[in-house]
Protein backbone atom coordinates (compact mmCIF):
# COMPACT_ATOMS: atom_id res chain seq x y z
CA UNK A 1 0.00 0.00 0.00
CA UNK A 2 1.12 3.57 -0.78
CA UNK A 3 2.61 5.56 2.17
CA UNK A 4 0.14 8.11 1.66
CA UNK A 5 -2.83 5.83 1.68
CA UNK A 6 -1.29 4.33 5.23
CA UNK A 7 -0.70 7.61 6.91
CA UNK A 8 -4.67 8.80 5.57
CA UNK A 9 -5.83 5.27 6.80
CA UNK A 10 -4.04 5.97 10.80
CA UNK A 11 -5.14 9.36 10.84
CA UNK A 12 -8.71 8.30 10.13
CA UNK A 13 -9.23 5.27 11.77
CA UNK A 14 -6.82 5.20 14.49
CA UNK A 15 -6.58 8.40 15.90
CA UNK A 16 -5.23 7.47 19.29
CA UNK A 17 -1.99 5.95 17.86
CA UNK A 18 -1.02 8.78 15.29
CA UNK A 19 1.51 10.19 17.55
CA UNK A 20 3.07 7.11 18.69
CA UNK A 21 6.71 6.17 17.58
CA UNK A 22 8.28 4.37 15.12
CA UNK A 23 8.92 1.30 17.84
CA UNK A 24 5.52 1.12 18.72
CA UNK A 25 4.67 -0.25 15.61
CA UNK A 26 7.41 -2.88 15.16
CA UNK A 27 6.37 -4.29 18.38
CA UNK A 28 2.55 -4.40 17.38
CA UNK A 29 3.96 -6.34 14.62
CA UNK A 30 5.99 -9.08 16.25
CA UNK A 31 3.09 -9.22 18.87
CA UNK A 32 0.98 -10.44 15.47
CA UNK A 33 3.04 -12.50 14.12
CA UNK A 34 3.65 -14.47 17.55
CA UNK A 35 0.40 -14.28 17.49
CA UNK A 36 -0.11 -16.32 14.03
CA UNK A 37 2.29 -18.83 14.90
CA UNK A 38 1.14 -19.30 17.97
CA UNK A 39 -2.28 -20.36 16.48
CA UNK A 40 -0.50 -22.18 13.61
CA UNK A 41 0.93 -24.57 16.36
CA UNK A 42 -2.19 -25.41 18.19
CA UNK A 43 -3.47 -25.84 15.22
CA UNK A 44 -0.85 -28.67 14.44
CA UNK A 45 -1.44 -30.40 17.70
CA UNK A 46 -5.17 -30.34 17.53
CA UNK A 47 -4.98 -31.98 14.14
CA UNK A 48 -2.17 -34.48 14.86
CA UNK A 49 -5.11 -34.95 18.17
CA UNK A 50 -7.55 -35.81 16.10
CA UNK A 51 -5.78 -37.92 13.46
CA UNK A 52 -4.35 -40.13 16.56
CA UNK A 53 -7.79 -40.70 17.81
CA UNK A 54 -8.82 -41.79 14.41
CA UNK A 55 -5.94 -44.34 14.20
CA UNK A 56 -6.46 -46.13 18.00
CA UNK A 57 -10.37 -46.05 16.71
CA UNK A 58 -9.42 -47.64 13.28
CA UNK A 59 -7.45 -50.38 15.42
CA UNK A 60 -10.05 -51.54 17.95
CA UNK A 61 -12.65 -51.87 15.29
CA UNK A 62 -9.90 -53.92 13.57
CA UNK A 63 -9.66 -56.13 16.51
CA UNK A 64 -13.50 -56.51 16.78
CA UNK A 65 -12.75 -55.11 20.87
CA UNK A 66 -15.43 -52.55 23.08
CA UNK A 67 -15.00 -48.81 21.91
CA UNK A 68 -14.41 -48.18 25.94
CA UNK A 69 -11.62 -50.11 25.96
CA UNK A 70 -9.78 -46.84 24.64
CA UNK A 71 -10.28 -44.79 28.07
CA UNK A 72 -9.98 -47.81 30.01
CA UNK A 73 -6.86 -49.44 28.83
CA UNK A 74 -4.70 -47.71 25.93
CA UNK A 75 -5.00 -44.13 26.99
CA UNK A 76 -3.67 -44.77 30.82
CA UNK A 77 -0.82 -47.45 29.11
CA UNK A 78 -0.32 -44.77 26.38
CA UNK A 79 -0.32 -42.08 29.92
CA UNK A 80 2.10 -44.60 31.15
CA UNK A 81 4.64 -45.11 29.01
CA UNK A 82 5.09 -41.79 27.67
CA UNK A 83 5.59 -40.69 31.09
CA UNK A 84 8.58 -42.93 31.69
CA UNK A 85 9.98 -42.75 28.65
CA UNK A 86 9.14 -38.87 27.53
CA UNK A 87 8.34 -37.06 30.71
CA UNK A 88 5.70 -35.76 32.40
CA UNK A 89 5.28 -32.92 29.75
CA UNK A 90 4.67 -35.67 27.06
CA UNK A 91 2.26 -36.76 28.84
CA UNK A 92 0.43 -34.02 29.83
CA UNK A 93 -0.10 -33.61 25.67
CA UNK A 94 -1.12 -37.56 25.88
CA UNK A 95 -4.16 -36.48 28.14
CA UNK A 96 -5.32 -34.78 25.64
CA UNK A 97 -6.07 -37.70 23.19
CA UNK A 98 -9.77 -37.91 23.17
CA UNK A 99 -10.75 -41.83 23.30
CA UNK A 100 -13.91 -41.83 25.05
CA UNK A 101 -16.25 -44.22 24.32
CA UNK A 102 -18.52 -42.07 22.11
CA UNK A 103 -15.67 -40.59 20.67
CA UNK A 104 -14.45 -43.88 19.16
CA UNK A 105 -17.84 -44.67 17.99
CA UNK A 106 -18.46 -41.45 16.23
CA UNK A 107 -14.57 -41.97 15.03
CA UNK A 108 -15.42 -45.81 13.75
CA UNK A 109 -18.73 -44.37 11.83
CA UNK A 110 -16.49 -42.06 9.90
CA UNK A 111 -14.05 -44.49 8.94
CA UNK A 112 -16.35 -47.16 8.09
CA UNK A 113 -18.43 -44.36 5.97
CA UNK A 114 -15.29 -43.63 4.02
CA UNK A 115 -14.20 -47.48 3.00
CA UNK A 116 -17.54 -47.62 1.68
CA UNK A 117 -17.53 -44.55 -0.36
CA UNK A 118 -14.44 -45.92 -2.05
CA UNK A 119 -16.07 -49.29 -2.28
CA UNK A 120 -18.86 -48.24 -4.16
CA UNK A 121 -16.32 -46.13 -6.65
CA UNK A 122 -14.38 -48.60 -7.40
CA UNK A 123 -17.35 -50.85 -8.12
CA UNK A 124 -18.72 -48.14 -10.48
CA UNK A 125 -15.10 -47.58 -12.28
CA UNK A 126 -14.81 -51.81 -12.39
CA UNK A 127 -18.53 -51.63 -14.31
CA UNK A 128 -19.26 -55.10 -13.75
CA UNK A 129 -19.89 -57.28 -10.27
CA UNK A 130 -20.47 -60.21 -8.53
CA UNK A 131 -21.92 -60.83 -5.10
CA UNK A 132 -22.55 -63.40 -2.58
CA UNK A 133 -24.98 -62.92 -0.02
CA UNK A 134 -26.40 -65.25 2.99
CA UNK A 135 -28.51 -64.02 6.20
CA UNK A 136 -28.30 -65.58 9.76
CA UNK A 137 -29.41 -64.04 13.19
CA UNK A 138 -27.18 -61.75 15.71
CA UNK A 139 -27.04 -62.51 19.56
CA UNK A 140 -29.93 -60.32 19.94
CA UNK A 141 -31.92 -62.50 17.67
CA UNK A 142 -31.90 -59.90 14.64
CA UNK A 143 -32.15 -60.99 11.15
CA UNK A 144 -29.07 -59.62 9.23
CA UNK A 145 -28.18 -59.92 5.87
CA UNK A 146 -24.39 -60.32 4.92
CA UNK A 147 -23.70 -59.19 1.17
CA UNK A 148 -20.11 -59.64 -0.35
CA UNK A 149 -18.86 -58.08 -3.54
CA UNK A 150 -16.58 -58.92 -6.17
CA UNK A 151 -15.05 -56.41 -9.12
CA UNK A 152 -12.05 -55.04 -10.57
CA UNK A 153 -9.78 -52.60 -9.25
CA UNK A 154 -8.14 -51.17 -11.91
CA UNK A 155 -5.46 -49.65 -9.47
CA UNK A 156 -4.05 -52.72 -8.39
CA UNK A 157 -4.98 -54.94 -11.80
CA UNK A 158 -6.76 -57.37 -9.55
CA UNK A 159 -10.10 -58.61 -8.83
CA UNK A 160 -11.25 -57.95 -5.07
CA UNK A 161 -13.37 -58.65 -3.05
CA UNK A 162 -14.67 -56.50 -0.30
CA UNK A 163 -18.28 -56.33 2.43
CA UNK A 164 -20.50 -54.15 0.26
CA UNK A 165 -23.30 -53.91 2.99
CA UNK A 166 -25.01 -55.12 6.02
CA UNK A 167 -28.59 -55.01 6.28
CA UNK A 168 -30.92 -55.62 9.23
CA UNK A 169 -34.11 -57.68 7.72
CA UNK A 170 -37.47 -58.35 8.84
CA UNK A 171 -38.04 -61.36 11.48
CA UNK A 172 -39.29 -63.34 8.50
CA UNK A 173 -36.18 -63.34 6.07
CA UNK A 174 -38.26 -64.46 2.98
CA UNK A 175 -36.33 -64.04 -0.48
CA UNK A 176 -38.34 -61.20 -1.51
CA UNK A 177 -37.86 -59.32 2.07
CA UNK A 178 -33.84 -59.85 0.85
CA UNK A 179 -34.21 -58.57 -2.66
CA UNK A 180 -36.42 -55.84 -1.54
CA UNK A 181 -33.52 -54.83 1.07
CA UNK A 182 -30.51 -55.35 -1.00
CA UNK A 183 -32.32 -53.93 -4.43
CA UNK A 184 -32.95 -50.82 -2.47
CA UNK A 185 -29.26 -50.61 -1.31
CA UNK A 186 -28.17 -51.09 -4.85
CA UNK A 187 -30.62 -48.02 -6.24
CA UNK A 188 -29.01 -45.48 -2.65
CA UNK A 189 -25.55 -46.32 -4.35
CA UNK A 190 -26.57 -46.06 -8.16
CA UNK A 191 -24.94 -49.51 -8.79
CA UNK A 192 -27.28 -51.47 -11.77
CA UNK A 193 -28.19 -54.76 -11.46
CA UNK A 194 -27.79 -55.28 -14.97
CA UNK A 195 -23.87 -54.97 -14.40
CA UNK A 196 -24.07 -57.76 -12.02
CA UNK A 197 -22.91 -60.88 -13.36
CA UNK A 198 -23.25 -63.64 -10.73
CA UNK A 199 -25.47 -63.77 -7.04
CA UNK A 200 -24.52 -66.37 -4.88
CA UNK A 201 -26.09 -67.74 -2.21
CA UNK A 202 -27.28 -70.35 0.37
CA UNK A 203 -30.81 -71.48 -0.87
CA UNK A 204 -31.40 -74.27 1.30
CA UNK A 205 -32.55 -71.89 4.10
CA UNK A 206 -35.48 -70.91 1.97
CA UNK A 207 -36.96 -74.18 1.98
CA UNK A 208 -37.78 -73.54 5.19
CA UNK A 209 -40.50 -70.74 3.76
CA UNK A 210 -42.71 -73.99 2.03
CA UNK A 211 -45.65 -75.34 3.48
CA UNK A 212 -46.06 -78.61 1.51
CA UNK A 213 -48.52 -81.20 1.50
CA UNK A 214 -47.19 -85.23 2.41
CA UNK A 215 -48.69 -86.29 -1.00
CA UNK A 216 -46.76 -83.35 -2.33
CA UNK A 217 -43.59 -84.05 -0.54
CA UNK A 218 -43.73 -88.16 -2.09
CA UNK A 219 -44.05 -86.70 -5.67
CA UNK A 220 -40.99 -84.16 -4.99
CA UNK A 221 -38.98 -87.18 -3.93
CA UNK A 222 -39.86 -89.15 -6.71
CA UNK A 223 -39.17 -86.81 -9.33
CA UNK A 224 -35.70 -85.83 -7.71
CA UNK A 225 -34.68 -89.63 -8.15
CA UNK A 226 -35.76 -89.84 -11.21
CA UNK A 227 -33.53 -86.74 -12.15
CA UNK A 228 -31.00 -88.41 -10.37
CA UNK A 229 -30.93 -91.43 -12.39
CA UNK A 230 -30.66 -89.49 -15.67
CA UNK A 231 -28.25 -86.90 -14.22
CA UNK A 232 -25.88 -88.81 -16.45
CA UNK A 233 -27.24 -87.42 -19.68
CA UNK A 234 -27.55 -83.71 -18.33
CA UNK A 235 -23.55 -83.50 -17.19
CA UNK A 236 -21.34 -86.36 -17.95
CA UNK A 237 -18.75 -87.48 -15.35
CA UNK A 238 -16.34 -87.74 -18.29
CA UNK A 239 -16.94 -84.20 -19.32
CA UNK A 240 -14.74 -81.39 -18.01
CA UNK A 241 -17.66 -78.60 -17.29
CA UNK A 242 -14.92 -76.13 -17.95
CA UNK A 243 -14.75 -77.13 -21.71
CA UNK A 244 -15.00 -74.22 -24.21
CA UNK A 245 -14.00 -71.71 -21.15
CA UNK A 246 -10.06 -72.92 -21.36
CA UNK A 247 -9.01 -70.50 -23.08
CA UNK A 248 -9.95 -68.38 -20.35
CA UNK A 249 -7.32 -70.20 -17.70
CA UNK A 250 -4.96 -70.38 -20.69
CA UNK A 251 -5.25 -68.16 -23.90
CA UNK A 252 -2.23 -69.73 -25.14
CA UNK A 253 -3.41 -73.57 -25.28
CA UNK A 254 -3.43 -75.22 -28.59
CA UNK A 255 -6.56 -77.18 -29.85
CA UNK A 256 -8.77 -76.41 -26.65
CA UNK A 257 -12.28 -76.04 -28.19
CA UNK A 258 -13.77 -72.72 -27.59
CA UNK A 259 -17.79 -71.35 -26.86
CA UNK A 260 -16.59 -68.07 -29.29
CA UNK A 261 -18.41 -66.64 -32.12
CA UNK A 262 -15.28 -66.15 -35.06
CA UNK A 263 -14.64 -62.93 -34.51
CA UNK A 264 -13.58 -63.48 -30.61
CA UNK A 265 -11.61 -66.65 -32.37
CA UNK A 266 -9.66 -64.74 -34.67
CA UNK A 267 -9.09 -61.94 -31.71
CA UNK A 268 -8.03 -65.24 -29.72
CA UNK A 269 -5.37 -65.99 -31.95
CA UNK A 270 -4.16 -63.12 -32.16
CA UNK A 271 -3.25 -62.98 -28.40
CA UNK A 272 -1.96 -66.79 -28.67
CA UNK A 273 0.70 -65.98 -31.74
CA UNK A 274 2.21 -62.95 -29.52
CA UNK A 275 5.18 -64.33 -27.77
CA UNK A 276 5.25 -60.76 -25.87
CA UNK A 277 1.80 -61.33 -24.22
CA UNK A 278 3.10 -65.23 -23.40
CA UNK A 279 5.86 -64.35 -21.52
CA UNK A 280 4.26 -61.57 -20.02
CA UNK A 281 1.40 -64.29 -18.85
CA UNK A 282 3.79 -66.53 -17.79
CA UNK A 283 5.00 -63.94 -14.73
CA UNK A 284 1.56 -62.88 -13.48
CA UNK A 285 -1.94 -64.37 -12.43
CA UNK A 286 -4.61 -64.68 -14.86
CA UNK A 287 -6.79 -61.60 -13.50
CA UNK A 288 -4.29 -59.35 -14.24
CA UNK A 289 -3.07 -60.45 -17.61
CA UNK A 290 -6.88 -60.21 -18.93
CA UNK A 291 -7.40 -56.78 -16.89
CA UNK A 292 -3.99 -55.39 -18.42
CA UNK A 293 -5.40 -56.50 -22.05
CA UNK A 294 -8.31 -54.23 -21.05
CA UNK A 295 -7.53 -51.35 -24.02
CA UNK A 296 -6.29 -53.65 -26.90
CA UNK A 297 -8.76 -56.36 -26.31
CA UNK A 298 -11.65 -54.96 -24.76
CA UNK A 299 -14.22 -58.08 -26.13
CA UNK A 300 -12.26 -60.97 -24.71
CA UNK A 301 -11.26 -59.12 -21.12
CA UNK A 302 -14.92 -58.09 -21.13
CA UNK A 303 -15.98 -62.43 -21.49
CA UNK A 304 -13.31 -63.21 -19.39
CA UNK A 305 -14.17 -60.93 -16.77
CA UNK A 306 -17.79 -62.48 -16.45
CA UNK A 307 -16.20 -65.75 -15.90
CA UNK A 308 -14.04 -65.00 -13.68
CA UNK A 309 -16.15 -62.94 -11.44
CA UNK A 310 -18.57 -65.32 -10.04
CA UNK A 311 -17.86 -66.60 -6.12
CA UNK A 312 -18.12 -70.10 -6.11
CA UNK A 313 -19.39 -70.00 -2.14
CA UNK A 314 -20.77 -67.84 0.72
CA UNK A 315 -17.59 -68.71 2.47
CA UNK A 316 -16.82 -64.76 3.35
CA UNK A 317 -20.06 -64.30 4.54
CA UNK A 318 -19.58 -67.29 6.66
CA UNK A 319 -16.85 -65.40 8.04
CA UNK A 320 -18.27 -62.12 8.47
CA UNK A 321 -20.90 -63.92 10.38
CA UNK A 322 -17.96 -65.64 12.84
CA UNK A 323 -16.69 -61.95 13.27
CA UNK A 324 -19.88 -60.33 14.44
CA UNK A 325 -20.48 -63.16 17.16
CA UNK A 326 -16.98 -61.23 18.43
CA UNK A 327 -17.93 -57.20 18.10
CA UNK A 328 -21.81 -57.99 19.28
CA UNK A 329 -21.28 -60.04 21.90
CA UNK A 330 -24.15 -60.73 24.85
CA UNK A 331 -23.20 -57.85 26.96
CA UNK A 332 -23.08 -55.64 23.63
CA UNK A 333 -26.38 -56.71 22.44
CA UNK A 334 -27.96 -53.44 21.67
CA UNK A 335 -25.00 -52.29 19.59
CA UNK A 336 -25.48 -51.39 15.72
CA UNK A 337 -22.44 -53.55 15.12
CA UNK A 338 -22.94 -52.51 10.86
CA UNK A 339 -19.49 -50.24 10.92
CA UNK A 340 -17.40 -52.14 13.23
CA UNK A 341 -18.08 -55.03 11.05
CA UNK A 342 -17.15 -53.10 8.06
CA UNK A 343 -14.09 -51.70 9.44
CA UNK A 344 -12.92 -54.95 10.62
CA UNK A 345 -13.54 -57.01 7.69
CA UNK A 346 -12.56 -54.68 5.15
CA UNK A 347 -9.21 -55.84 2.76
CA UNK A 348 -9.08 -53.64 -0.28
CA UNK A 349 -9.21 -49.99 0.83
CA UNK A 350 -7.28 -47.83 3.76
CA UNK A 351 -9.84 -45.39 5.42
CA UNK A 352 -8.55 -41.58 4.15
CA UNK A 353 -7.43 -40.53 7.57
CA UNK A 354 -6.08 -37.17 6.49
CA UNK A 355 -9.56 -36.48 4.58
CA UNK A 356 -11.68 -37.27 7.55
CA UNK A 357 -9.84 -35.09 9.85
CA UNK A 358 -9.71 -32.03 7.86
CA UNK A 359 -13.66 -32.29 8.40
CA UNK A 360 -13.29 -32.42 11.92
CA UNK A 361 -13.14 -30.36 14.93
CA UNK A 362 -10.57 -30.98 17.44
CA UNK A 363 -12.49 -32.39 21.19
CA UNK A 364 -9.76 -32.23 23.79
CA UNK A 365 -10.23 -35.05 26.42
CA UNK A 366 -10.87 -33.79 29.84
Amino acid sequence: MKPAKLIRHLESKHKEFNNKPIDFFIRKGKELTAQKKVMSATSKVDYSLVKASYLVAFHIAKCKKSYNIGETLIKPCLLDVTSELLGPSAAKKMNDLPLFNDTISRRIIDISVDIEEQVIDKIKLSKWFSIQLDESTDVSQKAILLCYVRFIDFQTSEMCEDLLCCCELPSHTTGSEVFKRLNEYLKKNQLNWENCVSVCTDDAAKTNELKIDSNIKITIENHLQSLYDTFEDYYPVNQDPRDGYLWVQNPFLTNSQHKLCLKEQELLLEISSDIGLQSKFNTMSVTKFWIELKDEHYVLFEKAMKILLPFSSTYLCEAGFSGMTHIKTKTRNRLDATHSLRVSLTTTVEPRFDKIVKTKQAQRSH
